[in-house]
């Protein structure tokens, strides 16, 4: 006999953008276990916690390291697994939380692979997330896609040649993570003439929340804290 254990998805930031699976599960399992990146002050699992009134000694945080060194993240990971194996081995129920979906970009994808090793056929449940990218194009009313368009999502890095070839490959772009390298991004907006197809935000339904309709020929100046919380959405025709 063990515990049952699930990853669940929890949305962009809005408390009440958590599905009512996801909300029913976290009321029930004994422990929720909390992932914090090191060196990021970003709380957003937290604040979404508290808005569903899950706090205090059900938490359990855990933290891993911002890098791109396999060893030490599978060891990370590993230690983290552990913890969660423990627990399970106790016939306690245990969640593990992310932002967003638990398949996309997200640290439960190197925890599965973890929890593989330590515990082969292990039955797991995944709860899905709402993307971030798709809270924000509800929030402007902005089709992602429409009949056969494709629509490709394009963790953002430093070489824009490769972005904009996504960009003219497809209908549309979903640019995650942006911020670190938004004005690199505009640029190359700028010069396919497709200003006036896209959309920005940051911070969706959080504290220091910005949305910017680009289709109003506004621009997305200034600083934004916590890029990886930043999007950009493009079409390649309105």
């Amino acid at each position: 006999m063990s515990g049952r254990f699930f990853g669940v998805g929890l949305g962009p930031g809005e408390p009440e953008l958590v599905t009512l699976k996801a909300y029913r599960v976290l009321q029930a399992v004994d422990v929720i276990f909390v992932p914090r990146a090191e060196g990021r002050s970003s709380r957003v699992a937290e604040h979404i916690l508290s808005g569903l009134g899950l706090e205090g000694e059900k938490l359990k945080h855990v933290s891993f390291p911002m890098t791109a060194d396999r060893p030490a993240l599978r060891e990370r990971y590993l230690k983290t697994a552990g913890l969660i194996v423990e627990r399970l081995r106790k016939e306690q129920d245990v969640a593990y939380v992310t932002i967003g979906d638990p398949l996309l970009y997200s640290t439960y994808i190197y925890l599965l692979d973890a929890l593989g090793e330590l515990w082969p056929g292990l039955c797991v449940e995944t709860i899905p997330g709402i993307t971030s990218y798709s809270a924000m194009a509800s929030r402007f009313n902005y089709s992602l896609a429409e009949g056969s368009e494709r629509v490709c999502i394009y963790p953002a890095g430093g070489n824009m040649k490769e972005l904009e070839e996504v960009i003219l490959s497809n209908h549309t772009t979903v640019i995650m993570k942006a911020g670190r390298w938004l004005d690199e991004i505009m640029a190359v907006v700028e010069r396919l003439g497709l200003r006036k197809n896209a959309i920005f935000a940051s911070r969706l339904g959080l504290e220091g929340e910005r949305l910017v309709d680009l289709r109003k020929n506004t621009h997305p100046d200034g600083t934004v804290p916590e890029g990886y919380l930043s999007t950009l959405i493009v079409r390649r025709q309105s």
